[in-house]
Order: structure tokens, then sequence, then C-alpha cells
């Protein structure tokens, strides 16, 4: 399809906070692997994978923001896609450029 506007905005932000508990989580596998102490070791193991699992996914879902314009419609997704929405150009009755103040949040808004 083509487009008249696409931009991807990647989270870069996301990105390096994401990345500390997926670096604890696999120190806590390695640890896992290494303790002599059969039950610590599976616990650390266990928990270090569910959160090497919880994290990527989250990151996966949302490392970046992308913008398509068509000549029909307005899509706006997170990441690999599961995650967007998408607006017909016809429904839209005005549009003006804001400044949102930085405690509202990031994002689709």
């Amino acid at each position: 399809m083509l487009y008249k506007y696409e931009h991807t905005q990647p989270g870069t932000w996301i990105r390096f906070a994401l990345a500390t508990p997926i670096g604890i989580g696999a120190a806590l596998v390695f640890l896992g692997q290494t303790t002599e102490i059969p039950v610590l070791g599976k616990t650390l193991l266990y928990i270090g994978l569910g959160k090497i699992v919880v994290f990527a996914g989250v990151l996966i879902l949302f490392h970046n923001l992308t913008v398509r314009v068509s000549s029909n419609d307005i899509t706006v997704h997170f990441g690999v896609g599961l995650i967007g929405k998408s607006f017909m150009i016809s429904e839209i009755q005005s549009a003006e450029a804001v400044r949102n103040r930085w405690f509202w949040g990031w994002g689709i808004r």
C-alpha cells in the first residue's frame, strides 16, 4: 500500500528501561545454574526465566511507534503491530497541534 506519510519513532527510553530487568533475569538464570543448592538454583532459574519472558514480551510489543497515513485512513501501532488503532480520515472533524505536559504520559493520545 502506498502511504502519503509514514514515520516510525524508536522507543529508545523503553529499550534502555527494559534492558535492566532482562539483564537481571539473565543474571538470575546464570546464578541458578551455578549454585550448588538445588532448590535455590531452580527457584532462581524460574524467576530469571519469568523476568526475561515478561520483559522481553513487553519490549517486543512497545519498542517503537509507527504512524501511517494513506488516502483513506490514519493508522498508529506499537512494536510489531499487535497493539494499535486506525482512524478513517472521513470521520475526523478537526485537528490541531498541541503540546502535552510530560506527566500526562507517552504514546498515542
